[in-house]
């Protein structure tokens, strides 16, 4: 996984969200050729991921900034592991006192479950939707029990509100400055939220 060096003092930019924030398909043309234009979305090659971090829009962000990076995406990614990756940063937690956090929603839908088999340097969290009959899905009775049993407009609206606001106290305990976009679900806005 992509390195984290922040020092005590450091001004950063934490980016939050799933493969859109940890750039996913952000690669060279160098890299491109070298793939003949078809890299799979599943191909964790480290050489690849390594460049996915390091062409993402935080690290470019940050580094129009004059800041350093710390980038918390990851593909899959659901709102709700997003905000808590925050505090399985140690460097976040210890070093951190000036940041702007730009959380990119991901897809409304996903509900993250903190995962005992997958522990990564900043991934502690499996996500699903309620499409259990996906062939990658995992787990895929916890997948049928969440698309059956516990998804709903109204539930996805009010996880994504106990999201945000985790995210807003998060950041003014610290004083810390946050942003935030959807990546790709226009159904995060007020008006979707208050019809809900």
């Amino acid at each position: 996984m992509y390195k984290i060096r922040i020092k005590k003092g450091d001004k950063v930019v934490i980016g939050l969200g799933d493969s859109f924030t940890q750039g996913v398909g952000a690669y060279s043309d160098e890299t491109w050729n070298k793939y003949n234009g078809k890299i799979e979305f599943y191909n964790e090659t480290p050489e690849l991921i390594k460049e996915q971090y390091e062409n993402s829009w935080v690290n470019v962000l940050a580094n129009m900034l004059g800041r350093k990076s710390i980038n918390l995406g990851h593909s899959g990614t659901g709102n709700r592991a997003a905000v808590k990756e925050l505090y399985f940063c140690p460097e976040i937690m210890s070093n951190v006192d000036d940041a702007i956090v730009v959380y990119f929603l991901s897809g409304l839908e996903r509900f993250d479950f903190v995962n005992k088999e997958l522990q990564s340097e900043h991934h502690h969290f499996l996500a699903m939707w309620p499409n259990y009959w996906d062939q990658h899905a995992s787990h895929p009775q916890l997948w049928e029990a969440y698309a059956k049993d516990i998804y709903s407009e109204r539930f996805i609206a009010g996880e994504l509100m106990l999201n945000l606001l985790e995210a807003q106290e998060f950041c003014r305990a610290r004083g810390f400055k946050l942003l935030v976009a959807s990546a790709f679900d226009l159904r995060a806005n007020r008006n979707w939220i208050l019809k809900t």
